[in-house]
């Protein structure tokens, strides 16, 4: 499933479309965490694609989910 979020509070000819793919067999988050004035925040499940537009000095940052043991 591809997951389109609402479009970033920027001007659209300041961003590129990016994409990304979870490879791995493990839950994942992905952020962007270096623009302060946009919170982008989504969980990848194993085997999906992520498609977003995002202003070019964007950091995609990925993360593997772990739960909390009970």
């Amino acid at each position: 499933m591809t997951q389109l979020p609402s479009a970033p509070p920027f001007d659209r000819t300041d961003c590129i479309l990016c994409h990304y793919i979870n490879a791995s067999s493990q839950l994942q988050m992905a952020q962007v965490t270096n623009l302060p004035s946009w919170k982008f925040e989504r969980m990848i499940f194993p085997g999906q694609r992520l498609l977003f537009e995002a202003p070019l000095d964007a950091l995609l940052e990925i993360y593997i989910h772990r739960a909390a043991a009970t």
